[in-house]
């Protein structure tokens, strides 16, 4: 299956820096770094997935 891409946004970027990066995070801000991930996919691509 061929998936669509999309550039990130500075904000993702950012979070997904953070998330992989700081060492210092908990298990509970490592999930709610994920969980801001998801909303701003679902924001930027819609909540339904691109297939043709």
């Amino acid at each position: 299956m061929i998936g669509m891409m999309r550039h990130l946004t500075e904000e993702e970027a950012n979070l997904m820096n953070k998330l992989h990066n700081d060492k210092t995070l908990t298990e509970e801000e490592k999930e709610s770094i994920r969980h801001k991930l998801i909303e701003i996919d679902k924001r930027e691509i819609g909540d339904t997935p691109f297939c043709h």
